[in-house]
């Protein structure tokens, strides 16, 4: 059985509607027709349960290239909608986060919708869209 973090994303999408320039998520469809959360790209977005209660992120190094951070400038970070923020990376950069939990994308997701880092080392989680 997958495992999963439900979110209500009506606000993002709503609030990002409002200023293309500044939208940085958007959704997708899995195999299962499951609304998932994405980047501009359409790569599916994951969170990682080691970043629980933390205010930085917990992959670095190895693990950041094979999960790479989802980093945004500081100018599309001035204009974030309501349930995304950042976070700064030891490297100084922005990572986008979704009510306070670093996002991040896969290295093995090749295509829009594919949704192959969820629930591996069951740490790692998409956000699917209700």
């Amino acid at each position: 059985m997958k495992s999963l973090l439900l979110i209500s994303a009506l606000t993002i999408f709503a609030s990002t509607a409002m200023a293309d320039s500044t939208k940085l998520v958007t959704q997708v469809k899995n195999d299962e027709a499951e609304v998932l959360l994405a980047d501009t790209f359409g790569r599916t977005l994951y969170v990682f349960d080691q970043d629980l209660g933390s205010s930085t992120s917990k992959c670095t190094a190895d693990c950041a290239e094979v999960w790479p951070p989802y980093i945004v400038s500081a100018e599309e970070a001035a204009a974030l909608p309501a349930g995304l923020g950042t976070v700064v990376r030891a490297n100084k950069k922005l990572q986008l986060t979704y009510e306070g939990r670093p996002l991040y994308t896969f290295a093995s997701d090749r295509a829009v919708g594919d949704d192959k880092g969820n629930d591996l080392g069951s740490v790692w989680h998409y956000i699917e869209i209700k």
